[in-house]
C-alpha cells in the first residue's frame, strides 16, 4: 500500500489514496489490486 501511495506518478498516488480511504476494511484488498493496476499503468 506505501508503494502505491509513493507511486512516482503524483496522480496515481492521488486517485490510489483516494480509493483507499473511502473503502471499508473488508474492500482493502480490491482497492490493492486496483492500485497495482494503477502503477502498472503508470509504468507502461
Amino acid at each position: 500500500m506505501l508503494e502505491c501511495i509513493m507511486s512516482k506518478d503524483i496522480k496515481t498516488a492521488l486517485e490510489c489514496y483516494k480509493m483507499w480511504t473511502s473503502v471499508s476494511m473488508g474492500n482493502i484488498l480490491d482497492v490493492l489490486r486496483d492500485c497495482e493496476t494503477w502503477q502498472s499503468i503508470a509504468l507502461l
